[in-house]
């Protein structure tokens, strides 16, 4: 990648070409790459003992960090308004990712759930533009029969901050409560 970059940075008129190359990134491939992050993750904790003391966190710290880097900046290259993605797409993405956060684990020391609570509270503000996004494109309509609205609950069990969410659809979507 550094050779692309310093290729780029040298001839710049080379950019267009390259971009044109590279593979497309969709969220379908941004959750792929997030699944290997999180096996990475998963595999590197010890066999036996506390997976949630001071020697785990040691021995997965890098791939913790890669996995929550990797969430991060996926979901911010899908945001709208550069979002290349449809609505639905993006839901789907946001669907995925909050799974994925749902099995990352919490570990003893809250120091080190820092990063993993602030992944989640940016996941949470994306679900809100994307719900918001989500209902001036497709409308209220295709939200309920897109069953978003059990899938955010689903997340919300799990993720409290997620239920400012559901309330914010239940108020703006009356009917969907009945």
């Amino acid at each position: 990648m550094t050779i692309l970059n310093t290729l780029v940075s040298r001839h710049p008129d080379l950019a267009p070409e390259i971009q044109s190359l590279a593979p497309k990134l969709t969220p379908q491939t941004a959750l792929q790459a997030i699944s290997k992050l999180e096996h990475t993750l998963h595999t590197s904790f010890p066999y036996g003992g506390d997976k949630t003391g001071e020697y785990a966190y040691s021995r997965v710290h890098v791939p913790y960090t890669a996995l929550l880097t990797a969430i991060t900046d996926y979901t911010r290259h899908f945001l709208p308004p550069q979002a290349p993605e449809s609505p639905p797409e993006f839901l789907a993405f946001l669907d995925g990712v909050s799974s994925v956060l749902e099995r990352v684990p919490v570990f003893a020391n809250p120091i080190h759930n820092l990063g993993r609570d602030a992944v989640a509270a940016e996941t949470v503000s994306a679900w809100e533009v994307g719900v918001r996004w989500f209902l001036e494109v497709n409308g209220a309509f295709a939200f309920g029969l897109g069953g978003w609205l059990e899938k955010i609950e689903r997340h919300a069990e799990k993720d409290a901050g997620l239920r400012r969410v559901v309330d914010t659809v239940r108020e703006q979507i009356s009917w969907i409560n009945q």
